[in-house]
Parts: C-alpha cells; structure tokens; sequence
C-alpha cells in the first residue's frame, strides 16, 4: 500500500506541530527502548535522552536516577548494564521529575561464549583500520599480510590469520605472543602504529579468541542482519553539547546486541558534530550533519540537526501545496525562516529558462509584468509546459543520462543509430508517455539500433558495465565499489552486486549487414559467477529477493519489477532527478548517488513528491507543475540572518549558472544572433537540440556539456571555472554576437533614445528594468565616450551578458 500525498500531508503537519513549542511537555526515553542482553555480549550501553518542548535533546544517562527491578540479574555502572544471571526484569528511569521504563532480558549471561570470529574479531579489524584500502585490505596487502578489504571474505581472512604461518600471526599456545596483538598494541614495530592498548576491551576479545584457539566461526552460527542507531534522529543544541548514541545489531537468531565497541563511526562534517569511538557526539556549531556507523557487510546512522537551542521553533510558513509542507516543516526544526516569494521579474526569467531553456522575449516580458490576474503565474506555467521547447529541453537531459551519442569505430559509425534513438526519446516526452513505461521499454529493449531505436540503451557489452549503468540511471545507485567487494558506504554486498549482472548476463550483440546498425538480443544461456565463492549465481533483484526467471527473459522479469506499483525506488529516483533540476541541488545530492551515507535533506519530501509521481501515473509535467507553483520554488535568492548558510533545505533560491547548451541559446537568443548550425545538425539548431554527445563547440566544452559517455551526473559541468571566465572576457563569442545580432541594429533603429534601447536590453537580457543607479551610470557612458552611442550601447550589452546576473539563473 502506498501513502498518498494527503496522507503524507497529514503525517507532516502533525510533526511539524509535535515540534512546536506548544506540542507539549519534555520527553524522557529510554535508548534502546527494549534491552537484550546476549551472551556474546554481557554488557548494553544506554542512553537516556531528554527531549524539551523545543524539540532539542539533551544526553541525561549520567544525571538520572536509574532502578533495575532485579538486580539480581544485572549492574548499572556509568552508562552499562552488566548481565549477572538469566531472567527478565525493567529498568525504571527518573529525571527532572519524568520517568521511562524500558523491558530488560538477560539470556545466558552466566556462562559467556568465546568471541565469534565473524561477529566479532572481523569488525574489531575493520574498525581498526587493519582491513581497509589503505592498510592490509589492499590488493596486495601491506608487508606481506593480506585482509579482505572491510572484511568480505570472513574465511579468506581466518585463513591468512591462523593457517597461512601457523604460530605466529595467532599463537594459540601462547596468546600474548601473538603478532595479531603485538603490533595492535605497538610493542614489535608496527607500520600502522599503535592501534589498541592491553587495557582496551577489544585487545581482550582478540586475546580470548585466540585463547580459545583462534576458532573459525561454525556455518549455523547467527550471524547480523541488520543495524540500528539510537537515537536515530538528533536535534542538539550549537553551544557545544554532548550526546551518546548505542549501536544495536540485529541476528539471525533473533537477539540484539550492542555492538558499538565494534564500529566505525563517522561525521560528514566534523566542525559541525564529531564522533568519537565509544560513540559520544559534540556539536560545535550550527548546521546538519550524517554520523555513519559501519560494519562489515552493514552500515547505518542517525542524522544530527544543530540548532540554536535558546531559540524556538521558527513559525511554519503559509504553505501553497503539498510541496511546501514538509520543506517548511524542516526550516521550522533548524529555526530558518523561508525567503519572500520572488518578484514577478525574477519569477518570468527563472520559469523559462528553468522549464524552456529560453529567455522570454520581449513581448512576453512585457505581457507579464502588465499582466494583473491573480492565477498569472500559474498560467505561465501551464502554457510553458506545452510548448515543444519543453520537449527538447528534457531530451536533451535524458539523453545525456542515457548516452546518446555516436559510436565511431575502424569499421564503421553508427550517428544514424543515435539520431533515431534521439528521435525516438523525443517522441516518447512529446507524448507523454509515464515514465516507467519508457524504462520498461528501455531495460527490456531488443532488435536492431535502427529499428528499434531504444536497443541503444544496450551500447556496452560487459554485463557488469550494463547493470551499473541500469542501477545509477533508474536507482540512482553507484554499486561499483561492490563489484569487488562489499560496499563500504551503502548496504550493497557482492552477492546484491553479482545477483543483479546475473539479469544481463544473456544480453548479447552482434553486427549487422548495414555497418551502422547492430542487433541486440537476449541469448538462451549466459551465466555468471561469483568471485569468491565462485558458484553460479541466480539472478537477485537489488536488496529485495530472487527472481523467477524460468521460461523468461531475464530483462524483461527485471523491467517488470523496476516498473512495478510497489517498487518506490524508481519513483523517488525520478521524483528527485525532476526536483535537482529546479533546484540546482537534489534532496539527495548528487541524484545518481543515493546511499545509507548521503541521505536524503528532507525524507518527507522525497516521498510526498514520489507519491506524487506515482499518483498521476508517472507522467512528469503534473509532477513539475506542481513544483513551479509551490512557494518553494518561487522563493526569492534574497537571504535573510537564518537560512543565510542554508545550501540544502530550500529555504531560498539557490542561483546556478545556465547549463552550457541553454547559456548559449539564451546568449544568442539575446543577441538575435542566428546560429549557422552545427556539425551534421541542420542550420537554426538549438544548442539544446543537439542529439549527438559527440557534438560539441569550443564554446559548450568549455562550459561544461555533457560528453554523454557515461550515465554519471558528474559529466554535465555547471560550476563556473576560470576558463569559462577567459572565455567570456577575452573571447570573441559575446563580441560576434552583438556584432552579428539582430537586436541591437534593430532597438536602435525604431528607437532614438539611447537609454529606451537599453531598457529594450535589459528586459530582454535580465528580465527587469535597470535601476535609477544603473539608468544615471549609462547615461554618463553615453555621454563621454567619444566613440558615440552605437560603440557604447554595445558596451553596454557585452557587460550585461558578462554580469552574474545574466549568466545564473536566480
């Protein structure tokens, strides 16, 4: 069942009220809320956590009074429940005149087992840095010693640690002679330096492991399922406070256990929160950060939001749909007040270059600063997304994903298969066709480049290549690093990564008898193996369970299950690609980049924008619409004290250089410059209507368009450089467009007054009137130059498509 966007509307308003002032009185709990202690692991951190009215939390563990019902069967000591016998109990917290009871289970506790090697001294070496890229999960390994990298390969690992030299990694006899614990603890020379003490209860558990005679973990033993963070969500204050949080990992078995002395814990940004080992977080100052907790195999973590916490709550902004409502439930939680709506200027100028990739002319300049109905904007809006300039705007973004550009090899060149997969795009978003039965018919896709011009989605012949291409463009998934083993940020392993080449490993290619065209068909056998074990693999859909593909193409069971009603994936994937357009910045960021380490900046948002997408049957322009009319979008750029360092909550409009292909249509566009073509495109193209990635100018490299090799966002180059600023200032592309442009001759020759042409140019450039400051700055321009009018209006303009103001939209 699917939430729709009322649902999600209702859930939003009620969070947003629960963090108001008013929402009620502190809260006290308890973290974890139900306390399993296994006999793996004797001992439970806990935390107790104050929540006030303001929605900020504060770490009480150490001030509150703490009471076990039994204490028979454990001890509280600073923070650490103790197992002491089997039994059930609750343990009773009070402070500040509140008080939590959380259940209490003690398995076993009187007889701990020895340390398991998968469960335990595998993360101990991870955490440590000994299995990592840089240390002994290299390649190669480092001084002779070889870790599967973050410990993947548990059996590998055993073997090189107890087998490999036998007696002197692991000394079973005599376990304080060991290396394993020597170099951890610095007493022999040790490349890595000193990594644990004799103290440290990490050196114990690798001692007690070798001890116990350095044991393979058995085959039935439980082992992770998953992990969790508690708290799993912070709100601290910025004046530098302390929090603990206690890492749980669930098995297989069915137990909790804590397993925070076993983790890497990790800030993204360490002057905002840093962590440390044993978990305590401090808030420096004001912002929004991830701490990620990773295991093997596993990674989780709790998003922490600093926020002045002598401040309230800022007031909830007057919402226009359903957009606005959880964009300013965040804003309200981190004390930002929202931008001003926009101007009708601002607003004219960024809806058509954002929705067209156009300037408005002139006369529509014009007509809407003159327009006075109260429903104007959205009557722009819904005249913009008709018109096939839309069109051309989004095959042009969908084919850089998609790589449409033209293969030319030693036998032959294939432009004529990419001009029809172009045309072919063209049609599908000129039709509106839903969005999931574009990528149905792309996955599933088979025949000839030409005449069946979505086969071209199939260009690479590595079945490994076009599963990462499949998963970055749909799922906005990067699992490349899980080819060779786990990834390391993201919750994807090797056996996630193989059970999905596994649906490609039949797709198969072959020449045609036109040279430009090629067949793509599926082959009725093609397996693949896994690297480690290696044993066939059975075709895995991504984090969900196998397929059944008997009597089946394999693509097309894979198409089914991307594009089906339940699989959300897609939908947030598609609802956050439209969204970063708008924008210039995704809820996550960058949109091919989703994983358990970049999450999402508004949660709520990401699925009220996907149900959204869902609801109207995946077809995009009622989604955009819909993000055009939300006050969000029309923010003003304009800052105030509160969301002045805001780059991620939308609390104003965030200015971003024009793509290169819309910068130089809107240059020339200004100008009235008529572009001669470009190569193998007809004359008057475009830039934005270039179908070939192969394509390009001088001009439109330098500013960053996409060479369309790779399905990567990162392609597409929008940050200003120095280069683009040469090219503008000492370049002759700006010059010859004034020169060679319509406009200008034109404006002067209906016009006798100089300063009229310049209030045509600016409208017409920046869509606004220039300001009395700017009116008595031109006319002393046009007054002392010796040149006369003609050579200073030009001036005037080549500075006006140099300005920020020009070049961004805003």
């Amino acid at each position: 069942m699917t939430a729709s966007p009322e649902i999600i509307r209702c859930l939003v308003l009620l969070c947003a009220f629960a963090l108001s002032p008013v929402a009620g009185a502190d809260v006290l709990r308890i973290f974890p809320e139900k306390i399993d202690i296994h006999p793996h692991a004797a001992s439970q951190r806990v935390v107790v956590t104050l929540t006030d009215a303001r929605g900020v939390s504060s770490d009480v563990t150490s001030e509150a009074s703490v009471t076990l019902e039994d204490t028979r069967l454990a001890r509280w000591q600073d923070g650490v429940l103790n197992a002491s016998a089997s039994g059930q109990t609750r343990l009773l917290v009070e402070h500040a005149g509140l008080s939590a009871r959380a259940g209490v289970k003690v398995n076993g506790s009187a007889e701990a087992a020895w340390p398991s090697f998968q469960n335990e001294v595998v993360p101990v070496l991870m955490r440590y840095g000994c299995s990592s890229g840089g240390c002994h999960g290299a390649t190669r390994g480092k001084d002779g010693f070889r870790l599967s990298l973050f410990g993947y390969d548990p059996d590998a690992d055993h073997f090189r640690l107890t087998r490999e030299f036998v007696n002197r990694r692991v000394n079973v006899a005599l376990p304080q002679e060991s290396l394993l614990l020597k170099k951890s603890a610095g007493t022999v020379p040790h490349g890595g330096g000193k990594k644990l003490t004799p103290t440290d209860p990490n050196f114990d558990l690798l001692r007690e492991w070798i001890a116990a005679g350095a044991p393979r973990s058995p085959a039935d033993e439980a082992h992770m399922s998953s992990v969790c963070v508690y708290p799993a969500d912070l709100t601290l204050d910025a004046e530098g406070q302390n929090h603990r949080v206690v890492v749980m990992g669930s098995f297989t078995d069915g137990s909790q256990r804590d397993v925070t002395h076993l983790s890497i814990l990790e800030s993204s940004d360490d002057s905002i929160v840093s962590v440390t080992r044993e978990g305590i977080l401090s808030s420096h100052r004001r912002g929004e950060v991830f701490v990620s907790v990773r295991l093997p195999s596993f990674i989780s973590g709790v998003r922490v939001d600093v926020v002045p916490g002598q401040q309230a709550p800022a007031p909830l902004a007057q919402s226009w749909n359903f957009i606005d409502e959880p964009v300013y439930a965040r804003l309200s939680k981190l004390r930002m007040t929202p931008a001003e709506v926009c101007s009708d200027d601002d607003f004219v100028r960024r809806v058509f270059i954002d929705a067209i990739g156009l300037l408005p002319s002139l006369a529509e300049t014009q007509e809407f600063r003159n327009d006075t109905r109260s429903d104007k904007r959205a009557q722009l809006v819904d005249r913009l997304l008709a018109r096939p300039e839309f069109t051309d705007l989004w095959t042009m973004k969908w084919g850089e994903r998609l790589q449409a550009r033209s293969i030319v090899s030693a036998s032959a060149s294939h432009q004529k298969a990419t001009v029809r997969y172009t045309e072919w795009l063209h049609r599908q978003i000129e039709s509106e066709t839903p969005m999931n039965e574009v990528i149905h018919r792309l996955v599933a896709a088979k025949g000839t480049w030409i005449e069946n011009p979505e086969s071209n989605f199939y260009r690479e012949r590595d079945p490994k290549v076009l599963m990462e291409n499949m998963a970055q463009l749909f799922l906005g998934a990067r699992i490349q690093c899980a080819q060779c083993h786990n990834h390391p940020f993201d919750r994807w392993t090797q056996n996630d990564y193989y059970g999905m080449v596994a649906f490609f490993a039949r797709t198969q290619k072959k020449s045609c008898e036109d040279m430009m065209d090629v067949l793509v068909y599926e082959a009725p056998s093609g397996e693949t193996s896994h690297p480690v074990t290696q044993k066939l693999v059975v075709p895995k859909f991504l984090g969900g369970e196998h397929a059944t593909t008997a009597g089946r193409e394999r693509r097309k069971v894979l198409a089914d299950w991307l594009t089906a009603p339940d699989n959300r994936l897609v939908a947030r994937n598609l609802a956050n690609i439209y969204w970063q357009h708008f924008f210039g910045v995704g809820i996550i960021d960058p949109v091919d980049d989703a994983r358990v380490s970049n999450p999402p900046s508004n949660p709520e948002l990401l699925e009220a924008l996907a149900a959204r997408l869902v609801e109207v049957g995946f077809k995009p322009r009622a989604l955009i619409r819909d993000i055009l009319l939300s006050r969000t979008y029309q923010h003003s750029s304009v800052e105030n004290e509160t969301n002045r360092a805001d780059t991620r909550n939308f609390s104003h409009s965030y200015p971003r250089r024009m793509l290169a292909e819309v910068l130089w249509d809107c240059l020339t566009q200004a100008t009235g410059y008529y572009n001669d073509g470009f190569y193998f495109e007809r004359p008057g193209t475009r830039a934005v209507q270039i179908g070939d990635g192969g394509i390009t100018t001088t001009f439109l490299s330098t500013f960053g368009r996409s060479k369309r090799e790779t399905p990567c966002t990162c392609e597409v180059k929008s940050q200003p450089t120095l280069s683009q600023a040469l090219s503008l200032i000492n370049g002759s592309n700006i010059t010859n467009c004034i020169e060679r442009g319509k406009n200008l001759p034109a404006w002067t020759a209906t016009s006798g007054d100089p300063q009229e042409v310049i209030r045509k140019l600016y409208l017409t450039s920046l869509s606004r009137l220039p300001s009395d400051f700017e009116t008595a700055a031109f006319a002393e321009t046009l007054r002392t130059r010796p040149a006369g009018p003609s050579v200073a209006l030009q001036d005037i303009f080549w500075a006006v498509l140099n300005s920020n103001e020009f070049l961004f939209n805003h």
